[in-house]
């Protein structure tokens, strides 16, 4: 069988957006997944078991338009260590950001892209999803503003199970909901969240005005 294993790049050890997804992933796959957490992989350094899998599906935030420091860390050290391998796995990647449009990971996956050219990874294709508030917030992905986003990741489980390895144009898909509505509802929640911590008043005052 296709070994599989997910990559979860959230810095956060549980309730991420990527971890989410991993989830869904598997359930769309009817089968669970070997699931490792980026920043776990960093402290173990042990990477031999993770390259001799078939297929690496990596599974990250957006930070500013890339990668987070951590997950850059890891891909040098599977870059250093696949060199002695004489099978590379496939890659898939699936960047999930804040925004509204999915369009707004392309950069985060033309990094994934050359890494996977510079390190000898097969390349298939990346996912970029879009309103990530929205994905955390709804348990089943099938229906409502998420089912363009699950359809996308049955495209992905498909393409996993086979067993081509020639890259393909990546794709990008976001909730089906308004921008206006999806930046409403983001509102809405940080104001949630100030007032948890006590902090809404705040939210009215002016940025500071740092000078160097």
């Amino acid at each position: 069988m296709n070994r599989v294993i997910a990559i979860n790049g959230s810095p956060k050890k549980k309730d991420s957006t990527s971890g989410r997804l991993i989830e869904e992933l598997e359930r769309i796959m009817g089968r669970k997944l070997e699931k490792y957490h980026a920043l776990s992989l960093l402290r173990d350094e042990n990477y031999t078991n993770i390259l001799q899998a078939d297929t690496i599906v990596v599974v990250f935030p957006l930070y500013v338009d890339a990668l987070s420091s951590h997950m850059l860390r890891l891909l040098m050290h599977l870059e250093s260590d696949i060199k002695t391998l004489a099978r590379k796995p496939r890659l898939f990647a699936v960047c999930v950001c804040g925004f509204h449009e999915g369009f707004q990971t392309r950069t985060s996956l033309h990094i994934m892209r050359n890494f996977a050219d510079r390190s000898g990874f097969h390349w298939r294709y990346g996912v970029g999803i879009g309103g990530g508030g929205v994905v955390a917030g709804f348990k089943e992905m099938a229906k409502g503003p998420t089912a363009a986003i699950h359809k996308a990741l049955c495209g992905l489980a498909e393409d996993i199970d086979k067993t081509g390895d020639e890259a393909s144009d990546d794709i990008f898909v976001e909730p089906l909901m308004p921008r206006f509505l999806y930046a409403m509802g983001g509102n809405m929640g940080w104001h949630k969240l100030a007032k948890a911590y006590g902090v809404k008043g705040r939210m009215r005052e002016k940025p500071m005005n740092i000078k160097g």
